[in-house]
């Protein structure tokens, strides 16, 4: 895609903007994308971003604002692709945050809805005492709790307080190796970074 893709700054301010676009947030978008590049399978684009764009294609007009975030999109895929099999030590999470504190259910949705395009492929985690792997992730969204269900609200609650960039961070770079030991391989993305990224 020859598209100048927008920053991540810039990106967060056009999908949050009024809030009446019915498109998901940067954080969302980014546990979105971390859940596809972990997973156990590999989705095509086609599959997940109508999930961002108001459950439609995003348009493919030359110039028009959702094919420039389009290739932002894509863009923070291939970082974090290359990131997680090059140098996962390198990979964090894109986070809301209000007065200095991180806001993670927004990403922890993203990561539900991404999870949800292989929702059978993710099974075998999900049914097994691998998924506490996935804990800090599941524990922060009401549908990934109910893949804890040897946890009571209270011990969940405990997991939320707990829970900042650095286990998330963990939990994907876990998941991701313990993915690709099992998946074919797959060729890395090789699309340019937008820009800096957003906190």
């Amino acid at each position: 895609m020859n598209e100048v893709p927008f920053t991540y700054d810039e990106l967060d301010e056009i999908f949050r903007g009024d809030g009446h676009n019915d498109y998901i947030g940067l954080s969302a978008i980014d546990g979105l994308i971390a859940a596809l590049v972990a997973g156990p399978e590999t989705v095509p684009p086609e599959e997940w971003l109508p999930s961002i764009f108001a459950d439609k294609m995003p348009s493919t007009v030359e110039g028009h604002p959702e094919r420039r975030a389009t290739a932002t999109i894509l863009a923070r895929y291939a970082e974090v692709e290359q990131m997680l099999a090059l140098h996962p030590a390198a990979y964090q999470p894109i986070f809301m945050h209000d007065r200095g504190r991180f806001i993670i259910r927004p990403w922890g949705l993203g990561f539900m809805i991404g999870l949800s395009k292989r929702a059978d492929a993710w099974l075998p985690v999900l049914l097994s005492p691998q998924r506490m792997i996935l804990k800090p992730i599941l524990a922060v969204s009401e549908v990934g709790r109910q893949a804890l269900p040897e946890l009571s609200d209270k011990q969940i609650e405990e997991i939320v307080a707990v829970t900042e960039v650095p286990q998330i961070a963990a939990a994907v770079r876990a998941i991701y190796t313990h993915h690709a030991n099992r998946r074919r391989p797959r060729k890395l993305s090789t699309l340019r970074r937008p820009g800096r990224r957003a906190p």
